[in-house]
């Protein structure tokens, strides 16, 4: 992850999540059992599953290193919450680096794509893409290119990013609208993350509310613009 780009919540652990997803699915086994790792070691992305019993050790003897003491209660807790054994349906996920430790949950489905269509996002793509959606005309543009990649790729029209195109059209600057549209949209391509269109989609709107929450607490693009 660019340290320049600041990104930060949902839209920092989705896009290690999607750095991380042709790995995760190579590694996984197809079932619930283990827990998947994604790791921060020495500034690399290190993705790995480990047994329960393993996973808890891992994270009860982290919790008592000085280097992550401020972590040290979630450590201890989420490590009690995998020897509990796994979920009824979800992969459970531990994030741990880049400045933070996460146990989240991640959908089999999600975990199923089809070999070859989850592709690596990099920096540069990140980068290019969240300066693109801090403008009005690059979001436009952004839009426009997924709407017309998950139609030709994947014959999907999706009804919320047409009413998302109009709401940077007609509302850019209505920061609260614009936010409330991207999460609409990002929820109804949820079910094409198997293909290639529907990821790009989601690194899209990933941005785009990055940049739109930015712009409401008076970060980049605060007045609007158009450029």
């Amino acid at each position: 992850m660019r340290d320049d780009l600041e990104l930060s919540g949902h839209s920092a652990v989705n896009l290690i999540v999607a750095r991380a997803a042709p790995a995760l699915c190579k590694l996984w086994d197809g079932g619930n059992d283990k827990v998947a790792f994604i790791l921060e070691l020495g500034g690399n992305m290190n993705v790995r599953f480990m047994s329960r019993q393993n996973g808890s050790l891992l994270l009860r003897n982290c919790a008592v290193v000085p280097e992550y003491e401020r972590h040290a209660e979630r450590l201890t807790t989420a490590a009690a919450i995998l020897e509990q054994g796994p979920t009824e349906r979800t992969i459970q996920c531990v994030l741990f680096g880049w400045g933070d430790f996460l146990l989240i949950e991640l959908e089999p489905d999600d975990l199923r794509a089809t070999p070859g269509i989850a592709a690596p996002v990099s920096d540069q793509e990140i980068a290019d893409t969240f300066v693109s959606c801090s403008k009005q005309m690059g979001a436009l543009s952004a839009v426009y290119e997924i709407q017309t990649r998950l139609k030709l790729e994947a014959n999907i029209t999706v009804a919320e990013l047409d009413e998302l195109e109009r709401i940077i059209l007609a509302g850019w600057n209505d920061v609260s609208a614009l936010a409330f549209a991207t999460a609409r949209a990002r929820a109804a391509t949820e079910p094409y993350l198997g293909t290639r269109a529907g990821q790009r989609a989601h690194l899209v709107l990933d941005m785009l509310g990055e940049a739109t929450a930015k712009r409401a607490s008076g970060g980049i693009n605060a007045g609007g613009g158009e450029a």
